[in-house]
């Protein structure tokens, strides 16, 4: 007779349980309880799971950090939230909604707070419309604990001229959870900013999710910037659905965290639909980052482009791993996947795993990694000319970087990237 096994749970696991049945968040009680069910007979990802193999977050997350209480509202005004002149800012504080703009036409924001605490299960309808999400353990731990967040649509055939800004910041070695939820309406254009960061030395952990719904001939960029604290955690989610003839682009950037996921789960449902997904990641030290991503084609002429630039230090390490799929009935379907890394330090290491699912037969699919050093004749070039290395590396630090980053469309965001880039490049001289 077999004796039936226990899994032991770790101390993190045992502690964000106790955080659940003290102090989860009472509005959407039914959800939050569905959604921490899943993740108590689960677990925290460990490396056993293929999607995790590279990032085990059960070893990795030693202790869960207590729930970050609702700041006062006079910290709004003491930060400087916005990354481009012309953005309208949401502002969070460890999860909390601190700071709404004034909105232009054609967009309409609700708090998600708010919405749960008239209609506490009724919220439920509003997620997992871009994608499946109940499935991801990171996400349900979302759905469990979230202190609120924006529910955001964009009017049929508007066209808002200025970005739209998400501003979060954590404040303390707490634990902060929001989600934000967009749908785009048909013909509208729109862009997204996210940005992450926290106070300096603060060992913060961070657990957001953003849906967006992208509606036929619309337009939608979307750039998310992570510059949190070198003792933090972050776990991101972005989930994405594409409508007929739709255009969407998304990049993160990262320099920030000591451990990093940002994964992405995309769906292209509409025929003729673009989709474009890139990344820049800069680390240095003991950070880990880990850019997940998993591409759905579900029709017909469906284009997409991902594309990650990752760049690493000393003793960091760096995760790709990207899937696209395409299903049987999603012909003429086009997809380019790469992976490039740069390994500066001795000590660097970058794991990629790329991969193709692929059902139809009339597609054009390819995926590619490299993973290497500077090239050493051209750095040896550059030196030739009288510029010193630790500029000539600089330089080409930019180009491989720049590759993605000329992919941002609005010129100021892009500027700013760049900006961010060379002030890391000049902190590592």
């Amino acid at each position: 007779m077999n004796a039936p096994v226990t899994s032991l749970k770790t101390v993190a696991e045992t502690e964000l349980s106790a955080l659940f049945a003290n102090a989860a968040p009472a509005h959407g009680s039914s959800m939050r309880q569905q959604a921490f069910e899943r993740f108590e007979k689960a677990g925290l990802p460990h490396r056993r799971i293929e999607a995790w193999h590279y990032t085990n977050l059960r070893s990795l997350m030693q202790h869960a950090a207590p729930l970050a209480g609702e700041p006062a509202e006079v910290v709004s005004n003491k930060r400087p939230w916005s990354l481009v002149e012309d953005d309208k800012v949401f502002a969070f504080v460890d999860g909390w909604l601190v700071k709404s703009p004034k909105l232009p036409n054609g967009v309409r924001a609700s708090s998600l707070a708010e919405v749960m605490a008239k209609t506490p299960d009724s919220i439920a309808g509003h997620f997992n419309k871009a994608s499946d999400l109940s499935g991801d353990i990171v996400t349900s731990l979302n759905t469990a604990f979230m202190t609120g967040g924006l529910l955001i649509e964009v009017e049929a055939g508007a066209v808002i001229n200025e970005p739209l800004s998400f501003a979060f910041e954590t404040t303390g070695e707490t634990a902060s959870f929001a989600r934000i939820v967009v749908s785009v309406g048909d013909g509208a254009a729109i862009t997204l900013i996210e940005t992450h960061r926290g106070s300096a030395g603060a060992a913060a952990q961070e657990n957001t999710v953003m849906e967006i719904s992208v509606g036929q001939n619309a337009m939608v960029e979307h750039v998310r910037v992570n510059t949190a604290d070198v003792k933090a955690q972050t776990l991101s989610t972005l989930a994405v659905s594409v409508a007929e003839k739709a255009v969407f682009n998304s990049l993160s950037f990262t320099t920030g965290a000591a451990l990093s996921r940002h994964q992405v789960f995309a769906r292209v449902h509409g025929d003729d639909a673009k989709l474009g997904i890139r990344g820049v990641t800069l680390i240095r030290g003991q950070q880990l980052s880990d850019s997940t991503l998993v591409v759905e084609h579900a029709a017909l002429n469906g284009e997409s482009r991902e594309l990650f630039k990752t760049v690493v230090d000393e003793n960091a390490r760096g995760v790709f791993q990207g899937k696209i799929i395409v299903k049987p009935y999603a012909q003429k379907t086009d997809g380019q996947m790469a992976s490039n890394a740069l390994l500066l330090g001795e000590h660097s290491a970058m794991n990629c795993k790329p991969e193709l699912e692929i059902f139809a037969d009339d597609v054009q699919c390819a995926h590619g990694a490299t993973v290497g050093d500077l090239d050493t004749e051209l750095l040896f070039y550059l030196r030739s000319r009288g510029i010193q290395r630790k500029d000539a590396e600089a330089l080409m630090i930019q180009a491989f970087a720049g590759a993605a980053l000329e992919h941002v469309s609005h010129e100021g965001l892009r500027a700013v990237l760049v900006d961010m880039t060379e002030k890391w490049l000049q902190a590592r001289a």
